[in-house]
Order: C-alpha cells, then sequence, then structure tokens
C-alpha cells in the first residue's frame, strides 16, 4: 500500500553551506518544506536569523563554526553517510581576489572532500553560467576551476549548476552580479527556481550512483517545476 511505501521510504538529510546568501536560504526553506528530509544541517559562522519562525524549523540542524576554514578538519563521523552536501557559497562585491578564490574555489574543493570522506552520497554546487577555468575574467575564471577541483574529487554523485543572473536577490549582493550588468547575454533565473531544482536533483540521486550532470540556466527552470 501506498501507507507502507511511505514509511518505508527513508528519509533524507542535508548539509548546506552558503545559507544566509540568497540561493541557500532559499534552499534550506525548500528542504525544510518537503516531507522526504529528515534533517537539514546549516555549517554557519554564526547563527541564522528567524530560523525559528521557519515550517519544518524543528529539522533545521545549525553547526557553527569559528571559521570556514574548519570545513577542511570537521570530522567524516559527523555527516557520516548523509545524502547530499550542497554549497551555495559566494564572496560578496568588494572582498578583493584573494578572499574570493578562497570562498569560490578553496571551500567548494574543501566541503566536496568533505562529502567524499564522510561517505555522503552528492555533492550539489553553484557555479555560474559561462564559467570556464580558461576565462580572461577572474570570476568566471576562478568558477571554472571550482567546477574542474571538484570533479576530480570523486564524490559518489555530482550535480553542477551553472544559473544566469539571479534575480530577486534581496539578501546580498555578488561580484557576479555587477559582471552580469555589462554581460549582455546573461540569461535570468530566480533564486527559488533554483533551489528547487536542487531539492527535486538531490531527491532524484538518493538513490543513484555515479551520476553527474551540469545544468544550464534553462535546465534548471525546467528542474524546477518537477516534482
Amino acid at each position: 500500500s501506498n501507507c507502507s511505501k511511505r514509511m518505508s521510504e527513508r528519509k533524507l538529510k542535508g548539509v548546506v553551506f552558503g545559507a544566509s546568501g540568497a540561493i541557500g536560504n532559499a534552499l534550506v526553506r525548500e528542504l525544510l518544506g518537503s516531507d522526504k528530509w529528515a534533517t537539514v544541517a546549516v555549517v554557519t559562522r554564526r547563527p541564522l536569523d528567524n530560523w525559528d519562525t521557519l515550517p519544518g524549523k524543528e529539522k533545521l540542524q545549525q553547526d557553527v563554526v569559528g571559521s570556514l576554514d574548519e570545513i577542511q578538519t570537521l570530522p567524516a563521523e559527523k555527516y557520516h553517510h548523509w545524502d547530499a552536501v550542497f554549497n551555495c557559497l559566494g564572496s560578496r562585491v568588494g572582498t578583493g581576489k584573494e578572499n574570493f578564490r578562497k570562498v569560490d574555489l578553496q571551500y567548494f574543493v574543501d566541503s566536496a572532500n568533505l562529502a567524499k570522506r564522510s561517505g555522503v552520497n552528492l555533492f550539489s554546487m553553484v557555479s555560474s553560467q559561462s564559467a570556464n577555468a580558461k576565462s580572461m575574467f577572474y570570476y568566471l575564471k576562478i568558477k571554472g576551476q571550482a567546477e574542474e577541483e571538484v570533479r576530480q574529487v570523486g564524490v559518489n554523485n555530482l550535480s553542477i549548476y551553472r544559473p544566469g543572473l539571479l534575480l530577486e536577490r534581496n539578501r546580498d549582493f555578488r561580484l557576479g552580479e555587477v559582471i552580469g550588468s555589462w554581460i549582455p547575454f546573461l540569461n535570468k533565473i530566480k533564486v527559488s527556481e533554483v533551489a528547487a531544482a536542487m531539492r527535486v536533483d538531490a531527491e532524484r540521486k538518493a538513490t543513484l550512483s555515479g551520476a553527474v550532470d551540469l545544468y544550464t540556466n534553462a535546465e534548471i527552470k525546467t528542474l524546477s517545476t518537477q516534482h
């Protein structure tokens, strides 16, 4: 029966990096709102505002770290055999190249390594449209390098999202948006669409192995409408 099928369906556990940013915030809400997820951990430097008012807040686990440099040393037992690590981190404008490289490259590689050593089934990351390790634009170059290095980590399943210019972003402001304002061919997408796509994809991949997907802006939009 449907009832016994639901009972036997294992609930999922996910870890979110970048939960204070626009996409990460929307993703946490998506996961908390889905009955397929039992636990949603957010790794953050300070407890998040207003989470105690969210539907599904009892599933939220706030893992506060002094610095995201600590991702490298988080023990494998912490998220042992969880279902997904989601990385939605991104630097804010004006923090300098060194910080940008640390957040948008190093922390992505570090969190992918955390997923690998913890036996997590999926690493899911937000990149950018036109990400290319050979790009002359520093922003797109670093994004491309992050994709390449994360691929080499070899997590069981990998999903890379390349959204265009994010609309309705009211939480923060990133370098990519500044570039987007003078790269005319960037497609537009809603933050909520990226978050929904990430949830749908992770639920599908819960029982998969060896899947590597790169989602374009258009593919993210399509995926976000599926359940």
